[in-house]
């Protein structure tokens, strides 16, 4: 078996953070990113993020200029992103208790009770239901193959 270069256009890109954009470079007919406001260029795809734990925030530490989270609630600061936990995709109920927000009321696989609302976690679900695409790829050779496919922001970073 040989591996070839291919285009991999049809292999669909992870979305960018919202203020960049794609581009291609004339001179090296090879993506770059860019954003506008801040001014950043990069070769490398930036990353989506997670969101923030509720009640943390980010602040650039003065003496080193690197990204710091804190929470001023509870006074603590540290230099890992504090991500929200995971829902539960399902909460088992005999009976209906009431809207709860994130989740609707019914009865699937799992049985009787609330199933996350989450619009992403549909789309997977039927993305994995779907019946299996085949793709052509073409080789550089002119080969085809089928393929499946209390301290606030301003007392610096952590200590």
């Amino acid at each position: 078996s040989r591996i070839a270069p291919c285009s991999c256009a049809f292999f669909p890109a992870e979305p960018l953070p919202a203020g960049w954009f794609e581009a291609v470079d004339p001179t090296y007919n090879h993506p770059y990113f860019y954003n506008p406001t801040t001014g950043e260029r990069s070769w490398v795809r930036p990353k989506v993020l997670p969101p923030l734990a509720p009640g943390w925030e980010e602040a650039k530490d003065p003496a080193s200029g690197l990204p710091y989270f804190y929470n001023a609630a509870t006074g603590q600061r540290q230099w890992e992103r504090p991500v929200a936990a995971a829902q539960p995709i399902f909460l088992p109920s005999p009976t209906f208790m009431g809207a709860r927000p994130g989740y609707y009321f019914s009865t699937g696989k799992q049985g009787v009770g609330y199933y996350l609302d989450d619009p992403s976690r549909i789309a997977e679900e039927s993305a994995a239901s779907a019946p299996a695409r085949r793709t052509r790829v073409s080789f550089a050779d002119g080969a085809d193959s089928d393929d499946e496919g209390g301290a606030g922001k301003d007392a610096g970073g952590p200590k």
